[in-house]
């Protein structure tokens, strides 16, 4: 498999024919639309190539399903950190390109934080690998980590290793109504919280999940004032099911504590704060960075702008991997 698509590559170069890369296709809607280039598929990338539960190590092919690595690691009461996100057919090859990272990122960390490797195919079809199976591990630009939130645009993911965490012993959470003008100085008071694992406002209400022993998650869901929910809650916000039957939504990331990026307006807020979607009309960004996730209208960029030096950077690393901007050109700006 690895070999053909090294030849797409090869021949797409000789032709000058941009392709866009496809996994499960569950995330086509991000990211500028390439349906009309011919497709490179990472579908038969899809084996299991190391699980080492005393290591806290797994190794997988792009194409592996997200929801068989997560029962993967569930059968060995494990887990992926970051909490992926399955929207159906999703791989972990598409998680990585995308950098999708779930509600526990504030508390635990991104995607990008558990990778330990990756491979990839480059523009002009070079298998690359970099990074390894232990932390420490790159000397110069840590490039797997680089990959994390690239689209594709630098080359192919073919292979990931990835650092599991063992399952808590609990979770709970807790839901509570709270008026937004209080809701961020409470998030960063509960944030603090060792056990804090989640949190997230929907609809005049605060989602709270707590993580750890039994013990400690029993007082902390005590003392906090509010009912018991499901902790579906969550899969839920990281699907964006919530949004389903929205037509236009923006992502804006920004800093926890900004009282603007699109607080008032924004229908879910997450990550303790620092993540807040919004369905109405495009917001005002000031220090964030905003994502048009979804558009009736179309958007000229889907990301916000980079200034010229950080663009600078940009093309650099697009020229370094993919010289001829053959593999998913424009995916995450024009330029590109």
């Amino acid at each position: 498999m690895l070999d053909e698509l090294m030849d797409q590559i090869k021949r797409a170069v000789d032709r000058g024919e941009p392709m866009r890369i496809v996994g499960g296709d569950s995330k086509h809607f991000l990211g500028n639309d390439l349906s009309s280039l011919p497709s490179l598929s990472t579908s038969g990338l899809s084996k299991l190539i190391s699980y080492e539960p005393s290591e806290l190590v797994v190794q997988v092919e792009a194409g592996y399903p997200i929801k068989d690595l997560v029962e993967l690691l569930d059968g060995e009461n494990q887990m992926l950190g970051f909490d992926p996100a399955d929207l159906g057919a999703s791989t972990i090859g598409g998680t990585v390109a995308t950098g999708l990272s779930g509600s526990r990122r504030p508390f635990i960390g991104a995607c990008r934080d558990f990778l330990l490797g990756a491979s990839l195919l480059d523009g002009m079809g070079n298998h690359l690998e970099f990074g390894g199976q232990v932390m420490k591990n790159v000397a110069g630009y840590d490039v797997s980590r680089l990959l994390a939130g690239s689209y594709g645009c630098l080359g192919l993911i073919t292979e990931v290793s990835f650092k599991v965490l063992p399952k808590p012993e609990c979770e709970m959470t807790v839901r509570g109504p709270v008026d937004r003008e209080r809701l961020l100085p409470l998030m960063a008071k509960l944030g603090l919280k060792t056990e804090t694992s989640g949190l997230a406002y929907w609809q005049g209400d605060l989602y709270v999940r707590f993580t750890g022993s039994e013990s400690s998650v029993k007082a902390c869901s005590d003392e906090h004032d509010g009912e018991l929910v499901s902790n579906d809650i969550w899969r839920q916000i990281d699907t964006l099911e919530l949004f389903d039957q929205d037509e236009n939504l923006w992502r804006v990331s920004t800093e926890p504590s900004q009282s603007g990026d699109g607080f008032a307006e924004a229908d879910l807020i997450d990550w303790a704060g620092g993540q807040r979607w919004v369905t109405n009309q495009k917001p005002e960004i000031t220090v964030g960075h905003l994502t048009c996730v979804k558009h009736t209208g179309g958007e000229s960029e889907v990301f916000s702008p980079l200034d010229d030096y950080v663009m600078a950077i940009h093309k650099k690393l697009k020229t370094s991997f993919d010289p001829n901007k053959i593999l998913n050109p424009g995916k995450m700006y024009r330029q590109l």
